[in-house]
């Protein structure tokens, strides 16, 4: 069953997304199968866009466009900002748009207990385990592991490389940086950010953020 789908942003994350999109559909070509998404194109409504993303599909307007989508249309947020991210999410939800579950083929997913929430997007080289918990629009960027009985809420982003061990728990907002490591068993708090290359090796509270080895609070 092919499905329409939009992509809300129009940066470089836009065309990754875009990316593991056509590599889903050629995955889908290969196999004989008829194309998993039809994509109409990109919503943004900001004046600095990537120009090469027209090159892709149109741009079809600002967030108000949500007006005009059929409801059961699918869609990602192809944006970073967590707080911008929540938003538009639930201005589509709250039009009749549905969050897509996006998957690059090159990902690595376990047979076992994985669930992967509305809106979650996991890009090439990615890998989770078993038993991993993945709530609404959670981006799992490139090369990305998640390790045994972890739970990441909702709006969580993990940067390329992030290595996330087995049974943490990193709840909603959260962003953990390319390079970093959470060791096993730790919890990162809401709206917390890991600095790109952080070793965390104890929990880190809310709203807190951690860089360096071992991570530590930024200080101001």
């Amino acid at each position: 069953m092919t499905n329409r789908l939009v992509i809300f942003g129009a940066g470089g994350l836009a065309r990754e997304f875009h990316d593991i999109v056509e590599a889903v559909n050629a995955q889908d070509a290969q196999h004989g199968d008829a194309p998993t998404w039809e994509f109409l194109g990109f919503i943004d409504g900001s004046t600095q866009r990537d120009a090469r993303v027209a090159t892709r599909g149109p741009i079809l307007g600002d967030d108000a466009f949500v007006e005009h989508l059929a409801e059961g249309t699918h869609f990602v947020v192809a944006i970073a900002q967590t707080s911008v991210r929540r938003r538009v999410a639930e201005l589509a939800e709250s039009h009749g748009l549905v969050g897509a579950v996006i998957v690059h083929p090159r990902a690595l997913i376990g047979d076992h207990a994985v669930t992967l929430g509305a809106g979650t997007i996991v890009a090439a080289n990615a890998i989770i385990t078993t038993d991993v918990t993945l709530g609404r629009h959670v981006h799992v960027d490139r090369g990305v592991q998640i390790g045994h009985d972890s739970v990441l809420a909702d709006f969580v982003s993990t940067y390329p490389a992030a290595t996330i061990a087995g049974t943490v728990s990193i709840e909603a907002g959260a962003t953990v940086g390319s390079n970093a490591t959470v060791i096993q068993g730790l919890t990162i708090g809401e709206n917390a950010f890991v600095g790109a290359g952080a070793v965390v090796v104890r929990d880190v509270p809310s709203d807190v953020t951690v860089v360096g080895v071992p991570a530590k609070p930024v200080t101001s």
